[in-house]
This record gives C-alpha cells, structure tokens and sequence, in this order.
C-alpha cells in the first residue's frame, strides 16, 4: 500500500498600502550664513573626485593651504544662492572649509571652472558675482598650485 501525502501551502500576498513618506528639504531658518563674518578659509590637498565624502575629522589629516581672508571676503561680497531648481554641475572642484561666526567649522565644494560653490553642510548652491568670477578663478588656481608645491617638498 502507497501511501502519498499532499501538502499544500497557499500564500496570500497582503497588500498593506502606508501613506507615502514625504520629506520636505525647506532650508532652516535658524541656519542662514553670514559670509562676511567667514573666516580660516582653508583648500585642501585632495586630489580624489571623492572629496565630497570626506568628512572634517578626515580633512584634518589633510594638507592644507590657508587662504587670505581679506581676499576671500572681495569675492563674496555680492554672493548669491543659487536656486535649487537651477542647481549647476560640477566638472571639477576643491575642497575647502570655513569658520562660521558661531565658531562652528563647514565643507565646502568650491567648483574648478564656475565661480559657484556648494556648502556641504545644508547643500546650498553660491553663485559669486560675474565681475569677480575670473579673479576667484585665477586666486583658487593659484592657491592650488601652492599646495601642490607644499605637497612636493
């Protein structure tokens, strides 16, 4: 006698449906930065299109040229934000941080051929005044083979 045994599983796939997880990016109102009172602007020797992920801590280990806060404060004079909608790309950038007033330090992705930037920390978008764009272009170029130089010694 053969005796056979059927086992039947029956699987309902439940559909549970959940609103949909909205985050809303409104920049904070408490978090607006002065860059006039910026300071210990600092470009940092990396050479890694990864220098978006390095944190502070990291950038501590890093060579680093200070730049000449009276020069930086020429550029930013006229600084604007760049709406989100408009946001450039980057085809090439240093890495920088500055002091805010509160003493607190940020990262800054500063592009290679537009005269924007990107502050890491809240990932606003500057736009610096178009008639001090080829002056920050030729100061950031010039800081930057500096540290090269540091950097072969």
């Amino acid at each position: 006698m053969k005796l056979s045994f059927y086992v039947f599983i029956s699987l309902s796939l439940v559909s549970f449906k959940q609103p949909a997880l909205e985050i809303h990016a409104a920049p904070s109102p408490h978090y607006s930065i002065d860059w006039s009172k910026t300071t210990n602007w600092k470009l940092y020797y990396v050479r890694s299109h990864r220098g978006y992920a390095l944190s502070l801590d990291t950038l501590k280990t890093i060579k680093a040229v200070m730049l000449n806060n009276d020069s930086v404060q020429a550029f930013l004079h006229s600084i604007t934000e760049i709406p989100q909608d408009k946001q450039p790309v980057f085809m090439g950038y240093y890495v920088a941080t500055c002091q805010l007033a509160d003493g607190s330090t940020i990262k800054l992705e500063l592009s290679q051929h537009g005269s924007f930037f990107r502050e890491e920390k809240e990932q606003h978008y500057y736009q610096l005044a178009e008639a001090v764009q080829t002056g920050w272009q030729a100061y950031l170029t010039a800081e930057w083979r500096a540290l090269e130089g540091i950097n072969q010694q």
